[in-house]
């Protein structure tokens, strides 16, 4: 059973990853975008989290990805 997790749960930065995510990639449902965000990275690896949502979860992964490294090195312009 897929747990939902609302957007007022989620930080002002994750949930500025969904709807960056939703606007330019939209390959996943939001739902699954919410709730890819919502588990945390320590879920990630986990194969019964893979399994609920492996056929979004390279996409979800690269984006993840992509948005870490881009607030990594806006931060150390910003320094």
């Amino acid at each position: 059973m897929t747990k939902y997790y609302p957007l007022k749960n989620l930080t002002l930065e994750e949930v500025a990853f969904v709807e960056a995510y939703c606007d330019c990639v939209a390959d996943a449902p939001r739902e699954e975008v919410v709730r890819f965000v919502a588990v945390g990275a320590e879920a990630h690896g986990d194969r019964e989290f893979y399994d609920s949502i492996s056929e979004y979860y390279t996409s979800l992964m690269d984006a993840r990805e992509m948005w870490i490294n881009a607030l990594q090195f806006a931060k150390e312009q910003n320094k």
